[in-house]
């Protein structure tokens, strides 16, 4: 009997590499989503108050922020589990621990709130489409949500969202 030749040789070759870095970070990201809701608040604090601080940093000093003062508004991001509880403090926009009676939530997936960071999609389309939600005091939701589409990062922020971005477009497939 003739033994058959492989038309590819390189076929069995490719079943002997790794999968492609795309097929294997979309079979990691809801391994590597677990663990941040553990990362302890004070932690998430010094990491997230300078940054906040440096972003609005115009914005507070022009006195933009003020709709925020002795009002809280919960970020939830739903598939990480995690959520912020953001103020306006003396030097400008602060978190808080713990349950805070929030006058606005704004909810939604790391990919949504990526995208409304980023600029790449309209905020009242991911409103609309409920991809983000606001419950509590409309008012102060549609400012933050304002505020947040009208600054532009710069900077680290900047560098870290478009990242964000990059690894959520492998993630996601879009």
């Amino acid at each position: 009997m003739a033994q058959s030749i492989n038309p590819n040789p390189l076929k069995r070759f490719r079943n002997l590499l790794p999968p492609p870095p795309k097929a294997v970070m979309k079979k990691l990201h809801p391994l590597l989503k677990k663990p941040v809701r553990f990362v302890p608040f004070d932690f998430q604090r010094s990491a997230m108050e300078p940054v906040m601080q440096s972003v609005f940093k115009e914005t507070f000093d022009d006195g933009e922020l003020e709709f925020l003062q002795g009002k809280w508004v919960r970020f939830e991001i739903s598939d990480l589990q995690l959520h912020w509880n953001i103020t306006l403090g003396e030097k400008g926009l602060m978190m808080a621990p713990g349950p805070v009676n929030a006058d606005a939530v704004i909810r939604g997936a790391l990919k949504e709130f990526v995208s409304l960071a980023n600029q790449m999609e309209d905020p009242d389309t991911l409103f609309f489409q409920r991809r983000l939600v606001m419950e509590g005091d409309t008012e102060l939701g549609l400012g933050v949500k304002n505020t947040m589409f009208s600054t532009e990062f710069t900077g680290f922020p900047l560098l870290l969202i478009q990242w964000l971005q990059k690894y959520m477009d492998v993630v996601e497939g879009t």
